[in-house]
């Protein structure tokens, strides 16, 4: 279980790496995250739309 665990973990933190390599997420995700800071969107409506640009860019 414990090499499941870990290869689950380094699965996710590779995903997360190769995605914020993406400049086009990256500059998405700094837009977003500059609205929430601001007030402009909520944290919850901040992740749906990072959440679907993710569904729409790269599973479309």
């Amino acid at each position: 279980q414990q090499a499941v665990d870990w290869l689950h973990q380094q699965a996710e933190e590779e995903a997360l790496h190769l995605l914020f390599a993406r400049t086009d997420f990256d500059r998405y995700f700094q837009q977003t995250l500059q609205a929430v800071k601001n007030n402009d969107l909520s944290p919850r409506t901040g992740l749906r739309h990072i959440s679907e640009f993710i569904q729409h860019h790269y599973f479309q």
